[in-house]
């Protein structure tokens, strides 16, 4: 499960800026090696970051996002290429063919049927099946990176990652692929 926090690069653009206007500046993976899951929290110099993500992603049997499609793989896509770090797993299309859930699993993606139906945030998922909820929003990091509150994104940014877990695992047991024990 992947989660990036990014912050705009220019903070005088206006409008919601493109994927290379984007610098990340934390990002959480969490990892089911089938008995337990494990989180990882990242802060640090945006290339090495990058390349830590990049390798988690491309180590993965299926990734599980939200709203993954959209940001968060674009935004990575464009970091690889800012720094010049190879990222294949990304082009594959197994990855990239947005109806596919095998190597990738937006949930956004999934729930709102491929954007046939309007979407509803991650905390509104989770609420409405009583999963937890959230504390903030992607729009509160600027402010709290300019008050030098690291910990607060930092902890924010693992919050969405298991908060995305949980909904995963909804998910599965919707499908029929686990039992409601293994949820």
């Amino acid at each position: 499960v992947l989660d990036l926090e990014t912050l705009k690069a220019d903070d005088t653009a206006e409008g919601f800026p493109s994927a290379p206007e984007w610098r990340i500046v934390t990002a959480s993976v969490g990892n089911w090696n089938g008995s337990a899951f494990r989180l990882c929290a990242r802060w640090g110099a945006e290339e090495k970051l990058t390349r830590k993500v990049a390798n988690e992603c491309s180590r993965s049997k299926q990734l599980v996002t939200f709203a993954g499609r959209r940001f968060d793989i674009p935004v990575l896509v464009a970091a690889t290429m800012r720094f010049r770090i190879p990222f294949p797993w990304a082009w594959s299309r197994d990855v990239s063919y947005r109806y596919s859930t095998d190597a990738h699993c937006d949930l956004l993606d999934v729930l709102s049927n491929f954007g046939a139906t309007p979407n509803a945030g991650l905390g509104k998922w989770l609420t409405a099946f009583g999963l937890g909820g959230k504390t903030g929003n992607g729009g509160d990091v600027a402010e709290w990176a300019a008050a030098g509150q690291v910990e607060r994104i930092a902890e924010y940014n693992a919050e969405d990652v298991r908060g995305t877990a949980r909904l995963f695992a909804r998910y599965l047991l919707s499908v029929g692929r686990v039992t409601l024990d293994e949820e």
